[in-house]
């Protein structure tokens, strides 16, 4: 994954203006295993930038999203997460803890390929589970249905 130095310098060589704000968000999505919400990234930032709002926050990921920086996820129940991987790959939801992982897997079908005569423009593809931490804590379902309560 490219730092956040690197990531900063790619988004000003092709115009991007860096905001003290889209900094902050970009600060956030750091790790490419944490894929949060918009609600979260504010909810974290928010101590730090009072001003800030939740419009903000969802205007930076969006701008960040049309840019190729990351990825916008619409695969876990009830919101929108975001990736820091820009790269095709696959996830994992686990139905009991709420997490959303990236995991490895072979990718039959590819952006930019073509597919029963369609072109793919975005794969987006996940898994729907009870992953190995829950499983150790005995956490499997029944699932509950809070989890697509926001």
């Amino acid at each position: 994954m490219i730092n956040l130095t690197e990531k900063i310098k790619k988004l000003k060589d092709r115009g991007v203006v860096m905001t003290i704000q889209r900094r902050a968000v970009l600060e956030c999505l750091d790790d490419e295993n944490f894929h949060p919400s918009a609600e979260e990234i504010y909810r974290h930032l928010k101590g730090k930038y009072p001003s800030l709002s939740l419009a903000t926050v969802y205007t930076n990921l969006d701008a960040l999203a049309r840019t190729g920086e990351l990825q916008k996820l619409n695969l876990a129940p009830g919101t929108a997460h975001y990736d820091p991987l820009p790269t095709p790959h696959f996830h994992f939801y686990c139905e009991s803890c709420c997490e959303l992982s990236n995991i490895e897997a072979k990718r039959p079908i590819t952006p930019k390929s073509e597919y029963l005569g369609n072109l793919v423009t975005t794969v987006q593809a996940c898994f729907y589970g009870t992953c190995a931490k829950c499983l150790k804590r005995k956490e499997a379902p029944p699932f509950a249905e809070k989890h697509y309560q926001n």
